[in-house]
């Protein structure tokens, strides 16, 4: 029983997160045990070098599909230093 409630538990973590179950942990990797959210308290964040939509998304902890569909952009394309990216719905 507390074997199942582990792997529960890992699963969850790896849906939260966005990763491999099997992808080791780094320092300095920011991990949420629980669900993200569909927007952030701040509104824009301005992408530094070498960030990823992953990386932002992890830092305000924000769904990863959001931010892509908040800015625009298809899945798994990234932005470039300097862009601004809208972390809620922007209103029209």
């Amino acid at each position: 029983k507390r074997k199942e409630r582990n792997l529960n538990r890992r699963k969850k973590r790896t849906k939260n997160n966005k990763r491999n179950e099997n992808d080791p942990l780094k320092p300095g990797d920011i991990i949420y045990l629980q669900p993200k959210r569909n927007k952030a308290p701040e509104k824009v964040h301005i992408v530094k070098k070498g960030e990823t939509m992953h990386d932002i998304s992890q830092l305000y902890g924000v769904k990863l599909k959001k931010l892509y569909k908040y800015n625009h952009m298809f899945i798994g394309t990234e932005p470039q230093p300097g862009t601004k990216i809208y972390l809620t719905k922007q209103k029209q």
